[in-house]
């Protein structure tokens, strides 16, 4: 609407060439750059806002991968760790097995010995 207007005014400068419509026409180029640069503010402020929501959007969604990260590095440790245990006590066992075969098979061949 202000456009049609500035436009409307500077016809009528062009064609009466008053100062005062040259004035009027100055005065509404004036306004509209105004209320653009205003909007334009208006503009980057909401942009500055958004931006600003996304950042601490963003700080709390790191922050709480960071987090599940770390738990699932010390999970994965503990976890390890109790398969190292778990394999320990299996060698521990099989090494007690290995002396109680060792040792049944002795007392079978010394059983089979005494009797020949």
């Amino acid at each position: 609407m202000y456009t049609f207007c500035i436009l409307l005014q500077l016809d009528m400068v062009i064609k009466d060439g008053t100062l005062i419509g040259i004035i009027l026409t100055l005065l509404g180029i004036m306004i509209l750059i105004l209320r653009e640069w205003i909007k334009t503010r208006n503009d980057i402020k909401e942009l500055h806002e958004e931006s600003i929501k996304t950042h601490r959007e963003f700080s709390a969604a790191y922050k709480l991968l960071t987090e599940k990260t770390l738990q699932a590095i010390y999970d994965n440790k503990e976890a390890t760790n109790s398969i190292k245990s778990t394999l320990l006590i299996t060698k521990e066992v099989t090494n007690e097995l290995k002396n109680a075969i060792d040792i049944m098979t002795q007392t079978i061949i010394n059983s089979f010995s005494r009797r020949n």
